[in-house]
């Protein structure tokens, strides 16, 4: 007589994930998105994505006929633009999957804080005038205004405060 078993399903992915955790000993320490992100994760991605798309065609249709009378082509401008919104979805796909508990350490936000704020000292002393301003950065090939990434700062900074005083708001 045979006896016959059967056979046990694959663990899922969320099941292989806390075993190797576990095993390592570190279930506690990395909290990892083992669950798929609400509905509301795929609205604001889609809202935010119809604005970068909008904002190229609206580059597109300001910089196409200025391109012309310069010389240079029309799309040219659009391009260099379509290519900082690749390298931007890219940092956003990478840190959405960084665990939002991460941006909860002090360390985290004040280090990039602090060198932000460094850059934009260095403006005054060291700043290019462009359009009237001194506020751009010249860093071997690229120029950049530092005041563009304390948004970023300030922006971690009030939600990293909101949500340590969630209860009290």
């Amino acid at each position: 007589m045979s006896t016959t078993e059967t056979p046990r399903p694959a663990p899922s992915l969320k099941d292989r994930r806390v075993g190797v955790l576990r095993r390592k000993g570190s279930e506690s320490k990395n909290r990892i998105a083992l669950d798929k992100p609400p509905p509301a994760f795929y609205w604001i991605l889609v809202i935010v994505a119809c604005f970068v798309l909008l904002g190229l065609v609206m580059v597109l249709s300001s910089s196409s006929v200025t391109s012309l009378h310069t010389g240079s082509s029309s799309w040219d401008m659009f391009m260099r633009q379509s290519v900082w919104v690749i390298v931007g979805g890219c940092v956003l796909w990478f840190l959405s999957s960084v665990p939002y508990d991460t941006w909860q350490k002090q360390a985290i936000i004040m280090w990039p804080t602090i060198i932000v704020v460094g850059m934009n000292l260095a403006v005054v002393a060291k700043g290019r005038v462009i359009g009237g301003a001194t506020a751009w950065l010249d860093i071997g090939p690229f120029r950049f205004q530092p005041s563009e990434f304390m948004k970023l700062m300030a922006i971690l900074f009030a939600a990293n405060l909101l949500a340590k005083r969630h209860r009290a708001i």
